[in-house]
């Protein structure tokens, strides 16, 4: 069969040996560094925010490829440290979602007799919590807060934190408001979709739920993780899969781990090209459901030909070795 290469142990040592080389997690004293400066940061913008008295810090969640064991190393010279942080606004249990839609987006609305919080007076309109109006005030206070060593600008819902040490870039922190509507994990982010950057909806985040999933996910010692990370690195070393971004990745990897439950070190070329096909069986779908909410197509702002150029690509790494083994051989 054309695919009888994919279980020699060859490949296998090839993948092990492109895993190792390029798809290594940041490691060592700047983690450490980092991570500590990281909880001063915490500490002072909890402070802070919580003194201005409009965006009362409840908690803060972390999530992200850097907690999930996912984040990949650029080289060992440059770890590429980045994380993600949810801010956690006091008040989400007095707020309640109102039509709720199939692309994830519902409209926040508070309670009777809970209007009067600093933090929903701020962002009121017609009211209904402005997601826009939360991001562009929330971005300000982050900004109010005087972090030394510390450039703050926007990204996407997130307060990106761009930390320097000794006048030089040093990591970033992308700090993004939520709100918890149970107190036990139902977050809202004010994430702006594509097609309407001033969308006052806000969006369902499931990425507690992600890393809940991941947690533990290879106690048995396996090689779940290892797929996700050399795709990541894969899509950098392919211009076809450049657009293949991180959620599509593991939702790829969730679905082939419901339906393959052996993932042994020793099956790890076997089970990428489980995953790569799984991407591209989807691609040629033009669908791929979201893990936890299969009415959302993960690939819906994707154009026909990007989905078709990514499904050609893998298509060839699963059934040319030539093609393939280039790939992870440079």
């Amino acid at each position: 069969m054309e695919t009888d290469w994919h279980t020699t142990a060859d490949f296998l040592k090839r993948v092990r040996d492109f895993h190792d080389s390029h798809a290594r997690q940041p490691s060592g004293l700047p983690v450490d560094r980092a991570r500590q400066i990281l909880n001063q940061i915490l500490s002072k913008i909890e402070a802070e925010m919580n003194r201005q008295g409009v965006f009362i810090c409840n908690r803060f969640e972390y999530r992200g490829s850097s907690y999930e064991g996912l984040k990949v190393a650029k080289n060992p010279n440059d770890q590429d440290l980045e994380y993600d942080i949810m801010f956690v606004i006091e008040g989400g249990k007095d707020l309640e979602e109102r039509n709720f839609q199939t692309d994830g987006y519902a409209r926040l609305q508070p309670k009777s007799g809970k209007e009067s919080r600093p933090a929903f007076q701020k962002t009121i309109k017609g009211g209904l919590i402005s997601a826009a109006e939360t991001r562009n005030k929330f971005h300000g206070q982050v900004i109010k807060c005087n972090l030394d060593q510390c450039d703050v600008v926007y990204n996407g819902p997130a307060a990106r934190i761009n930390v320097k040490e000794r006048g030089r870039a040093f990591f970033s922190i992308d700090l993004a408001p939520h709100y918890d509507l149970t107190g036990q994990g139902k977050m809202y982010v004010p994430k702006a979709p594509k097609t309407n950057l001033a969308e006052d909806r806000w969006f369902r985040s499931w990425s507690l739920e992600e890393k809940k999933k991941l947690d533990g996910m290879d106690r048995d010692n396996g090689c779940r993780k290892m797929v996700i990370r050399i795709i990541k690195v894969l899509r950098k070393k392919s211009s076809e899969l450049a657009s293949l971004k991180s959620n599509q990745i593991k939702t790829a990897v969730f679905r082939v781990v419901d339906s393959q439950p052996s993932w042994k070190q020793d099956q790890l070329g076997i089970r990428l090209m489980d995953v790569l096909k799984e991407l591209e069986e989807n691609l040629n779908a033009n669908n791929m459901a979201h893990y936890y909410m299969p009415q959302v197509n993960l690939l819906e702002n994707f154009s026909p030909s990007t989905m078709q150029n990514i499904a050609s690509r893998l298509k060839r790494l699963r059934r040319n070795k030539n093609e393939m083994m280039t790939l992870i051989t440079q």
